[in-house]
């Protein structure tokens, strides 16, 4: 099985980026901040904070309100994870024809919302449906740490090794 390793960018604080910046010669006025590059189209769609994935189709479509997605995802809902504890929040859903609680998403970077940002490190709350059970990984393709088989968490960061936004893959299979 050939792996695929992919780079992970680094985030700085404000304090640590303008030391960077004035190290290399620049001012911060010249240093924009990347948000203000974003363009207007992608911070107006970050209000459709409630998406849903089709496994099977590999497709990801997000609705202006958390009813919306419900209803798209149907009966065939299987996981639904929140950014916030207590299941608040932007959420993301998951389905698959006929609710199949086997499947495995590898790396939650490439799960996107509506406005480009994706969901590595960022699960605080989940909820399966259907007899499934979910394990957060804490690395790509189901490596490293992990939680134990879930079904229902109001606050991950409450789990004995604190997995509040700390999830960068996951399993989900039947209990």
């Amino acid at each position: 099985m050939q792996r695929i390793h992919r780079a992970r960018a680094t985030v700085l604080s404000t304090a640590a980026a303008a030391a960077l910046v004035s190290s290399v010669g620049l001012s911060v006025a010249q240093a924009a901040p990347v948000e203000s590059q974003a363009p207007s189209e992608a911070r107006e769609a970050a209000v459709d904070g409630y998406c849903v994935t089709d496994v099977d189709r590999s497709t990801t479509k997000c609705y202006e309100t958390d009813a919306a997605a419900s209803r798209a995802a149907g009966k065939n809902l299987i996981l639904k994870v929140w950014g916030k504890p207590n299941k608040e929040g932007k959420s993301h859903r998951f389905k698959t024809a006929g609710a199949n609680c086997n499947f495995m998403e590898n790396d939650l970077r490439f799960i996107k919302d509506h406005s480009g940002r994706n969901w590595n490190n960022r699960i605080s709350s989940l909820k399966t449906y259907h007899g499934c059970t979910v394990s957060l990984y804490g690395r790509s393709f189901m490596e490293g740490q992990h939680t134990g088989w879930l079904r229902n968490e109001d606050r991950l960061g409450r789990l004995p090794t604190g997995w509040n936004n700390a999830a960068t893959s996951f399993w989900v299979k039947e209990a």
